[in-house]
């Protein structure tokens, strides 16, 4: 379940559903130097944080085992694919859960095979959307 886990966090960092968080600002903040009025719409990106190599050595690839080591997992604020605090998303803990659950369930019930070259799979507008079909062979796995 860790590596489970650790994969699904790792997919989510590569391919969030969408690039950012917008906010806007209820106090005067100083951030960095930079000082933002009270009432400020402002946009997190997100996205661009979680594939940034200052956080993510590599941040191209795909390495689950980054989120398995306590000691690895970087800045707390750099995988942030939810949101934080109390404007987080209400929908995460679930997520998390069918996730877990669907791909269980999937993974023991079928081989998956996706035969295809490597690419760009998404590409972002306001949420990312698939660039194409996504051909995913299952073939059942026979009960022993």
């Amino acid at each position: 379940m860790p590596y489970l886990k650790a994969c699904i966090k790792e997919s989510i960092r590569i391919y969030p559903a969408g690039a950012g968080t917008a906010r806007r600002t209820n106090q005067d903040l100083e951030i960095d130097g930079y000082k933002i009025p009270k009432g400020v719409d402002f946009i997190i990106n997100s996205e661009a944080v979680m594939k940034d190599a200052k956080y993510f050595p590599d941040p191209e690839k795909f390495i689950p085992e980054r989120w398995l080591n306590e000691c690895d997992k970087g800045h707390p604020f750099a995988y942030l694919p939810f949101g934080y605090g109390p404007r987080m998303c209400i929908a995460k803990k679930i997520t998390d859960f069918i996730l877990e659950i669907g791909l269980i369930e999937i993974l023991r019930n079928f081989k998956v095979e996706y035969n295809y070259p490597p690419g760009e799979v998404f590409t972002s507008y306001l949420l990312n959307t698939p660039k194409a079909p996504l051909r995913f062979k299952f073939t059942d796995i026979e009960v022993k």
